[in-house]
């Protein structure tokens, strides 16, 4: 079932390009609404059929080529204008249809959250990674969610994708970069059993909530039926007062044709209108032009063949049934009104009383408000806006997100720490967010224990859990690095760094007549020689040559500045090349460095 009112629309246009070959049928060419005749009556249905299949499959690829084809066809039959050759064999008209269902396909393709997300298919029974573990996977940007969750498993990048950790969450000041040297966050204690949910998985949690629809779908198509005769009766006894029943005029052929007619408009006006709270007017309007529709279908359309002439769409023929009009409209405006007011009394009826049972949403958690755990909300955002029942919370102990490859660019004053930071809400503003830290996770009572300050610690539960708690440094069990190294993974980090770094700038300007302790104090190391490792180099010996002049006690070529790496060349990522060049340019700016040690 189609649930996306995008995918609905293209639907629409889709069909309107596949019935559009029944203008073929007309006898007064001069009188037609739309000329359509030679390739157009196989090139408009064959790419209104593939808009459909795009419209059904969710697939927005097809429905922009659908769309792309009519825009071509329509630039082609412009073209042609004027012209003795006329592939398209079309006129205005053609062109018009043609612009109108490529402009409608294309935005419908193109709009805004229609980007289609689909859930990784996969057997329940085949663990995804490692032993027999179903559950939660995260990497870096990208989350993977199967079966019923035994237990919950974490991986790291150098496991997905054979690249550095997950920037995850990281510590009270926010996400983590996943720079140098670093190791998967570990996850919270695990205690024992908590009662909880029974655990389904999530595609049957998906069935069991499109039976629901198709169940809601089948009752609001029976009392728009029961509507459309209940309509049918009034309205119905107005047209045959005014003789537009009778099968003289050329209208509806008899009343009880006329009943079966709007039994069927009714049940139409019920499964695409429905109801909404407030929506009356919405209701009325929607059943109108679904009049109108009908009198198109059946009017123009139906009516002819029963009287053993051709279907015409020609002005003449508009005219003639333009009383069969009036009446449509009006039956379809008091059809819609009716099926309101029928669905009004339903719900309130089931909340008073028949509370009515929907399908619990399966309740995802993602811990870690990172580039990976923000990345899987996105996610889940995209497949909510195409029907995909899901209840997605975000916990993160930052309430902001932080862009870590620009945090040397803060230590070195380059950029203010609001440049490279965003509130997470801004970035999943469809997804329930908790600020706090989660303490412990019960798997087998299915909940993770949040701590959010002073509060008292509460258990929020789920049926998929996504960890996307990133990574901490990690200092290799080397003596004296842990006590007395500085780390650049928050943002407190950048700022402390670049405090120091003045701070030390002041001791040997003021402080420092000992030459052994003065070139201690303005030598700067940095360990790895990465991506992260080689910007911190090249930013501290910006930022001390900037600010170099408010220190007069300090020569230009006292400051050393060195980076240490255990490869043979910098930048490994990238090419040998690239390496070479960026080592000669920080060379001669006068950085040192010591490779494999």
């Amino acid at each position: 079932m189609i649930t996306n009112p995008l995918d609905r629309a293209a639907l629409a246009l889709g069909g309107a390009g596949v019935v559009s070959p029944l203008f073929a049928f007309s006898t007064s060419s001069n009188n037609n609404f739309v000329l359509v005749q030679g390739v157009s009556v196989f090139l408009l249905p064959a790419l209104g059929i593939c808009a459909a299949i795009g419209a059904f499959s969710g697939k927005r690829v097809i429905v922009l080529v659908a769309g792309s084809g009519f825009g071509l066809a329509a630039l082609l039959q412009l073209a042609q204008f004027g012209r003795s050759t006329n592939w398209l064999d079309g006129g205005g008209s053609t062109f018009a249809l043609m612009l109108g269902l490529g402009i409608g396909l294309l935005m419908l393709a193109l709009a805004p959250g229609s980007r289609l997300v689909e859930l990784p298919a996969g057997d329940e029974s085949t663990p995804p990674v490692g032993d027999r573990h179903h559950g939660v996977i995260a990497t870096d940007g990208q989350a993977f969610v199967e079966g019923t969750a035994d237990s919950t498993v974490q991986i790291s990048n150098q496991q997905a994708h054979g690249q550095r950790p997950i920037r995850g969450q990281g510590g009270p000041n926010g996400p983590g970069s996943g720079r140098g040297g670093s190791m998967s966050r570990p996850v919270p204690h695990v205690p024992t059993r908590r009662p909880g949910r029974k655990p389904v998985s999530g595609r049957s949690e998906l069935a069991a909530h499109r039976r629901h629809q198709l169940r809601g779908a089948w009752e609001r198509a029976a009392w728009g039926a029961v509507a459309g005769l209940v309509a049918a009766l009034p309205v119905g006894a107005l047209m045959r007062f005014q003789r537009m029943l009778d099968d003289a005029q050329g209208g509806v052929p008899s009343l009880a044709l006329f009943i079966l007619y709007a039994t069927a408009t009714g049940a139409a006006i019920g499964l695409v209108v429905g109801y909404r709270p407030q929506g009356l007017a919405l209701a009325a309007s929607g059943g109108v032009l679904m009049g109108l529709l009908g009198w198109l279908l059946f009017s123009l359309s139906v009516d002819p063949v029963l009287h053993g002439q051709p279907p015409t769409w020609s002005v003449e023929a508009a005219a003639g049934a333009y009383p069969v009009l009036v009446g449509g409209l009006l039956h379809g405006g008091v059809i819609g009104l009716v099926v309101h007011g029928l669905l009004s009394l339903r719900a309130r009826s089931r909340q008073n009383g028949l509370a009515l049972a929907v399908p619990a949403l399966p309740r995802i958690v993602i811990v870690g408000g990172g580039f990976a755990g923000l990345s899987a909300a996105q996610r889940f955002e995209r497949l909510a806006l195409r029907g995909v029942p899901v209840d997605v919370t975000l916990i993160s102990d930052s309430n902001f997100l932080l862009f870590t490859p620009l945090l040397a660019e803060v230590a070195s004053s380059a950029l203010e720490p609001t440049h490279i930071s965003a509130p997470v809400r801004a970035a999943v503003a469809h997804t329930r967010f908790r600020h706090g830290a989660v303490q412990d996770i019960d798997t087998d009572g299915r909940a993770v224990r949040l701590a959010a300050g002073s509060e008292p610690a509460e258990w929020v539960p789920y049926d998929h859990l996504v960890l996307a708690v990133g990574s901490v440094p990690h200092f290799l069990d080397l003596p004296g690095v842990q006590e007395y190294a500085s780390t650049l993974k928050y943002l407190s980090d950048a700022m402390s760094l670049r405090e120091k770094v003045i701070g030390l700038l002041e001791r040997a300007d003021h402080s420092a007549p000992d030459p052994a302790e003065r070139d201690r104090l303005l030598t700067f190391v940095v360990a790895g020689g990465g991506f992260a490792g080689t910007e911190v180099i090249a930013e501290l010996f910006d930022l001390v040559h900037g600010v170099l002049h408010y220190f007069p006690g300090i020569t230009p070529d006292e400051p050393r500045f060195v980076l240490v790496h255990s490869r043979d060349r910098i930048l490994p990522e990238l090419s040998a090349e690239l390496g070479a060049y960026a080592l000669d340019r920080l060379r001669a700016r006068g950085i040192e460095f010591r490779l494999g040690v």
